[in-house]
């Protein structure tokens, strides 16, 4: 169940989404840096969720600006303790 809940909410995300949450939590990104957020959340969110991303995190440290890359980690953290607290 929650595979297909997240999988329909990365389908849906757009880089509005990324930009605007990102100003939430005030870090003001570029359309570059969302769409690569975009691409790679679109791409790889199964490894995210069950696998190891470290080396997509890795990828992702040298193309990102470092706020950018930050804040992506942050919300990783937060969604991985989230699912690791919402799963048997």
């Amino acid at each position: 169940m929650y595979e297909y809940l997240i999988s329909q909410y990365i389908k849906n995300l757009t880089t509005k989404d990324i930009i605007q949450y990102a100003k939430e939590k005030g870090v003001q990104i570029s359309m570059q840096d969302a769409q690569l957020l975009l691409d790679t959340a679109q791409k790889k969110w199964k490894v995210f969720y069950k696998g190891n991303p470290e080396s997509i995190i890795a990828a992702l440290k040298g193309k990102l600006e470092p706020a950018t890359y930050q804040l992506g980690i942050d919300l990783w953290k937060e969604y991985q303790n989230k699912i690791t607290d919402n799963h048997p």
